[in-house]
């Protein structure tokens, strides 16, 4: 049998981030029933988010036909009635909304929810076939990596990391289904299956939609997956990740329907007692509030990135890095080691943080792109501070929102850097 590709809908990463998901949901509730002909009813999409870009020099192209395929990948909504259908929205997308009783679900909830139900191939895809074979990739991928740990040298009692090239040899080439015990990833042999560039591009960018878990890493400049499943107490991922395997619909609409339905189903209670806690930080940190600060550029909600810089996954993986690889473990503007100034505290990556040298972009690049190990730099907390304070001075200065690129953003850090005195 072929061997059935990870992927979502190429080019359109940028629209997997929760945050603006949540938004997209909002909106497409407000349109449910709405007929899928110009003029065009989701153009609140493209005016309230300033995405969904249509082709040029087609007037006949609507919102749905562009990105009808991402709507349903994320079985948020799907069209009835043929060519002069109707959009009909999914519980989920209600649920993702805050349309339902017990408000909107967290990152985890929703993504479990959907990795039990999201198959490849998917009924996006104009191969769609109910008798067609399928894989259910995010709970292959979550039973393959819990069943890596104690097994490989780079896992721990609870965390464990694999490359990239081994989820293409050990899961992807063997089709695994998602729903096969333990047992059987335990004794994956490797396939050697390497494919094309462009497939594995489309799964790096699957990927990215996967770390938005709490207890999951994708270090997108190591090629390599990390999770962390100290969180998941009294339960084990193969537990969690148990595909929702039914009778697939005809159409592949209905289809998308029924994936996205919660009539009959525990959940999203259960989503919300399966969820696993998040993982404790590597050591306590007390929460910044100060420089969490929401505004508003035009149409789009941005969020400054220290926020996530806060996110205690990130900040593991990064100490961790520096360790193994090591390097000191000192505040990279004043030097600081904690030890040797401070001789109560215990070791010397205890008070660092975690600094992008490249702002976050905006609330549409949040969680959705793979953060890069050498993108980021540890600070102590004074000069994380310090450093964002020169941010902010830089930017009013040039009557800017946001540094235009990395470059501008690097240049601003290292001017902050010198310009410290002793």
């Amino acid at each position: 049998m072929a061997v059935i590709e990870w992927s979502l809908d190429q080019g359109r990463e940028q629209y997997l981030d929760l945050n603006l998901m949540r938004r997209i949901a909002g909106l497409l509730v407000a349109s449910d029933g709405a007929q899928l002909v110009r003029p065009d009813p989701l153009t609140s999409l493209q005016v309230a988010t300033g995405l969904f870009a249509l082709p040029p020099g087609k007037p006949d192209y609507t919102v749905w036909r562009q990105y009808a395929r991402y709507f349903r990948d994320m079985l948020l909504a799907a069209k009835v009635g043929g060519k002069m259908g109707h959009l009909h929205v999914t519980d989920m997308c209600r649920w993702l909304a805050g349309s339902l009783p017990g408000g909107p679900p967290t990152a985890d909830e929703y993504l479990i929810h959907l990795a039990c139900r999201f198959y490849s191939p998917p009924p996006s895809s104009s191969s769609y076939s109910p008798r067609a074979p399928r894989v259910f990739p995010v709970c292959a991928l979550m039973r393959f990596m819990w069943s890596r740990i104690g097994f490989v040298p780079s896992s721990s009692a609870s965390q464990v990391t694999v490359p990239l090239d081994d989820i293409f040899s050990f899961v992807v080439g063997n089709n695994c289904v998602g729903n096969e015990p333990l047992r059987h990833y335990r004794n994956l042999r490797s396939t050697g299956y390497s494919p094309a560039q462009t497939i594995r591009r489309r799964t790096r960018e699957f990927l990215n939609l996967v770390a938005q878990l709490s207890f999951v890493v994708w270090e997108a400049d190591q090629n390599q997956l990390t999770c962390d499943f100290s969180g998941f107490t009294g339960q084990s991922a193969d537990v969690v990740f148990t595909p929702v395997i039914a009778a697939q619909n005809i159409d592949a609409d209905f289809e998308v329907l029924a994936l996205g339905s919660l009539r009959g189903a525990t959940r999203p209670g259960q989503a919300a007692s399966m969820r696993p806690s998040a993982p404790p930080s590597l050591l306590p940190m007390e929460p910044i509030t100060d420089v969490d600060v929401t505004f508003v550029e035009g149409k789009r909600v941005r969020i400054t990135h220290l926020r996530i810089e806060r996110n205690p996954k990130l900040r593991n993986v990064y100490l961790r890095y520096l360790l193994a690889s090591g390097q000191r473990l000192q505040c990279d503007v004043c030097g600081l080691q904690a030890t040797s100034k401070y001789p109560w505290v215990s070791s010397d990556h205890q008070l660092l943080e975690v600094h992008h040298l490249l702002p976050l972009a905006s609330a549409v690049a949040v969680g959705a792109s793979g953060t890069a190990l050498s993108d980021l730099v540890p600070l102590c907390p004074t000069c994380h501070r310090a450093v964002h304070a020169f941010y902010r001075t830089t930017l009013a200065a040039a009557r800017a929102d946001d540094f235009p690129d990395k470059a501008a953003a690097l240049a601003a850090y290292r001017a902050a850097k010198s310009q410290k005195r002793p």
